[in-house]
């Protein structure tokens, strides 16, 4: 199976999340490719940043890919900033082609954990008037993802073979 990740981390957590999540995916035969998402001018600080988020402005985006038609599943991960997702996801998703009839997934990396829940209404909202099939959701304590014995826990209850 053909398997895209795409994130957008700041302070790395939720990078040490995918790139633990390809090796799992790989390890199982699939072939993965991951897209972290960068700012051409990225904000630097962080209460600009979640007014940012909070105001559901989109960021701009180095050059990417928006096109997701070639592969069978998509992923996509975001730390939860002002109860909602960040910018830059944000604006990927705004262009992003080829979800309809697409099955999906997301992860979203936190701190305090206020807002999770809201953050992952609205994502899967998102992603579903993209066409998009969300088959799972997970919630990630960002502080954590440096624990392999937490990533493999957490991401072992995760169904999305064909």
């Amino acid at each position: 199976m053909k398997i895209i990740l795409v994130y957008y981390s700041f302070s790395g957590n939720t990078n040490n999340a995918m790139l633990f999540l390809r090796r799992l995916m790989e390890e199982k035969g699939h072939q993965v490719r991951t897209m972290r998402l960068k700012l051409i001018q990225e904000e630097k600080s962080f209460f600009r940043q979640g007014r940012d988020a909070f105001l559901r402005r989109r960021a701009h985006l180095a050059d990417c890919d928006y096109n997701l038609g070639g592969y069978d599943f998509a992923v996509f991960a975001t730390p939860v900033w002002a109860f909602t997702i960040t910018p830059a996801l944000r604006s990927y998703l705004n262009k992003a082609e080829g979800l309809k009839g697409k099955r999906a997934g997301f992860v979203l990396t936190y701190g305090a954990g206020i807002g999770v829940d809201k953050t992952r209404r609205e994502l899967k909202l998102i992603l579903e008037n993209k066409g998009a099939k969300v088959i799972f959701a997970l919630s990630l304590k960002g502080e954590k993802t440096k624990e392999e014995d937490y990533l493999r826990r957490e991401f072992s209850s995760l169904n999305y073979e064909l």
